[in-house]
């Protein structure tokens, strides 16, 4: 009986643990929202009411970021003059709260958690004010989030058989339900056991009962709340006899790398639609200060996450684990020394920018790149071959050449053929050594070949692939201040080709 309610007890507090991280994400999009709508509100296009190009501008951040169910702008009685999605006629917003609140106090403003009028999908709306030159209302520009982006969550985590991932809003309609959303959603329940616990429960707990569907589960569940005051509820329930069955092992593991998937979702696309943004602005500054702190919190987080999982005891229990805790933390140092990189090359030439140079065996770099990205080469069933026949030494930051070969191989992978292959090859002469990274992937466009080192610049690439358009733009000007260059060759169809030339040691 003891161990049975600790495995319950288990379950219930690692549940808790999903549906906090579940909202942390949510949170942390509002506040990409704003800084979002924020420097969309600056830009020309926006202020001046130039419907054609401001829709053109808002479908193309649509396409390339799903987050958002729409993106839009409405005149003072509430028209729609300029959306990213088409409209089936004319639309009016002047009765949503979010619009009533940006127009009312000149701010940020949230509205209620909502089937959308425009997207019909399930969504919390964002207004922010567009003012003129003498700094009088002009408009209101708005973000619809897609509360669907939780089914992706929940998909992600592979929830066992007959799990549950459910939003409600405090009336007991549904917003999202996994699995089954279709069934689920715009229907209210205000008299179902697991609604009335979740919305008297406090904000946040853990409850046995019936699901909308009448099945007894382990339910733990915690607020999605914003500042207008909107409140709905994320749970997550599981089956008692599929606790038992000694899932608890996959359970671990899967927490794990969703929550560190998700905020890491949430790093590029935050990334990548604010600079999207920003490149189109004059006052770049203040935005790129708050976007690296907008990203460096995530970041903490996945420390404060991972701590629990590197503690002896966890490790004792799942000694299994170690190497994938070993390698998320690892991931994460990357990802912060990124984004530190990245704000410094916004704000030009600094003290951190140089690079050291000191002997670097490049052979250890590649081969600890390949086994970062061996997961990546899993799913797609690529082949990585490297075999240097003895060390490989140049003159370089240890560190920043990691972020060359990380793009590179990367990019290799994300862009190759399905059962593809990956080459990796050096070549010396008196002063250089020469490294290819080949692939038998998609290959580049001779249009786009001289393009391709561009910051933000992801034209011909594919929308579904992950992405901010920095990447060879960090490549080049890492290997250029290492002393070194970088030279692309590619034929569409047959793949590509990246040489970096850097000093031998």
């Amino acid at each position: 009986m003891e161990q049975r309610d600790l495995a319950f007890e288990t379950a219930q507090a690692d549940g808790l643990r999903l549906v906090r991280v579940a909202a942390l994400s949510h949170e942390k999009f509002i506040e990409g929202t704003r800084q979002l709508l924020t420097a969309l509100s600056q830009l020309p296009k926006i202020k001046n009411g130039e419907e054609e190009k401001c829709s053109l501008l808002l479908s193309q951040l649509l396409k390339q970021y799903p987050l958002y169910a729409n993106l839009g702008v409405a005149k003072l009685n509430g028209d729609v003059i300029c959306s990213g999605l088409p409209l089936a006629g004319a639309t009016n917003i002047a009765d949503r709260a979010y619009f009533q609140r940006a127009a009312a106090n000149l701010n940020f403003a949230a509205g209620d958690y909502q089937i959308g009028r425009i997207t019909g999908k399930p969504s919390i709306n964002f207004g922010y004010p567009v003012l003129d030159k003498e700094g009088e209302l002009a408009r209101v520009v708005f973000a619809a989030i897609d509360l669907s982006w939780f089914s992706q969550f929940a998909t992600e985590f592979q929830l066992p058989e007959r799990a549950t991932f459910t939003i409600i809003d405090r009336n007991g309609t549904v917003l999202v339900r996994y699995p089954e959303g279709k069934e689920w959603v715009g229907k209210a329940f205000p008299e179902a056991p697991l609604v009335k616990a979740v919305v008297s429960g406090g904000g946040e707990g853990q409850i046995e009962t019936k699901g909308l569907d009448g099945l007894v589960r382990l339910y733990s569940f915690t607020e999605l709340r914003v500042e207008s005051g909107a409140v709905a509820f994320a749970s997550i329930g599981f089956p008692k006899d599929v606790v038992l069955a000694d899932a608890g092992k996959a359970l671990k593991r899967n927490l794990i790398w969703l929550g560190i998937i998700t905020i890491f979702a949430f790093l590029i696309s935050a990334l990548s639609a604010r600079f999207l943004v920003l490149q189109q602005i004059k006052f770049k500054d203040d935005f790129l200060f708050q976007t690296v702190h907008d990203l460096r919190t995530p970041s903490t987080v996945i420390k404060m996450v991972l701590s629990k999982y590197e503690e002896p005891e966890f490790l004792r229990r799942y000694p299994e684990l170690r190497q994938d805790v070993e390698f998320v933390r690892e991931a994460n140092e990357r990802m912060i020394r990124l984004i530190q990189y990245l704000f410094e090359i916004a704000k030009g030439e600094r003290a951190g920018l140089t690079p050291k140079k000191e002997r670097v065996n490049l052979q250890d770099v590649i081969k600890s790149t390949l086994k970062e990205l061996d997961k990546i080469f899993a799913e797609k069933n690529i082949t990585a071959e490297y075999a240097p026949a003895q060390a490989v030494l140049v003159l370089g930051d240890k560190d920043r050449l990691k972020e060359v070969f990380v793009n590179l191989i990367e990019n290799a992978a994300k862009y190759n053929k399905q059962g593809g292959r990956i080459i990796i090859t050096h070549e010396t002469d008196e002063r250089f050594v020469k490294t290819a990274v080949a692939d038998t992937g998609i290959g580049i466009s001779s249009e786009n070949l001289p393009k391709i080192f561009t910051p933000y610049f992801r034209a011909g690439m594919d929308n579904k692939i992950q992405g901010t358009g920095l990447g060879l733009y960090i490549v080049k000007t890492l290997v250029e201040k290492m002393g070194g260059a970088v030279q692309v060759v590619s034929k569409p169809g047959e793949g590509t080709k990246f040489i970096t030339s850097l000093p031998m040691a």
